[in-house]
């Protein structure tokens, strides 16, 4: 230190950079933290769902659907739930389909609500 300010830096010109260094430092670290890490944490706790049709059981591509699943969303396989859902649950379904249709596609709604209520309910029901 003293061989620095023997060559004639002084204080200011020394400390200067050490205080913009910090202050940069700083504000990297609170925006990363409050940004970047949040974010990630929120990533880690998300979930995500796949609903396998009838047709996708009898042409056995379950296997390929949520191995296209996990590829794509980087996400770790936990568990699963298999459940067919009841006759009300299915029409149920099936209305939403087509009330919460776009007017161009009414046709299409209203074939995928048809799907929904033949292929949908097991017999067992």
């Amino acid at each position: 230190m003293i061989s620095i300010l023997n060559a004639g830096i002084s204080y200011r010109k020394l400390i200067i950079p050490v205080i913009a260094i910090g202050i940069f430092m700083s504000l990297f670290c609170f925006f990363f933290n409050e940004y970047i890490v949040i974010a990630t944490y929120r990533m880690k706790n998300e979930l995500s769902y796949m609903l396998v049709t009838p047709y996708t059981l009898s042409k056995s591509r379950t296997g390929g659907v949520m191995a296209r699943l996990l590829a794509r969303t980087d996400l770790e396989f936990v568990g699963a739930q298999v459940f067919s859902p009841s006759k009300e649950m299915a029409e149920a379904y099936a209305d939403s389909i087509e009330k919460n249709s776009v007017k161009d596609d009414k046709k299409l709604s209203t074939l995928l609500a048809d799907y929904v209520r033949i292929k949908f309910v097991s017999s067992d029901n």
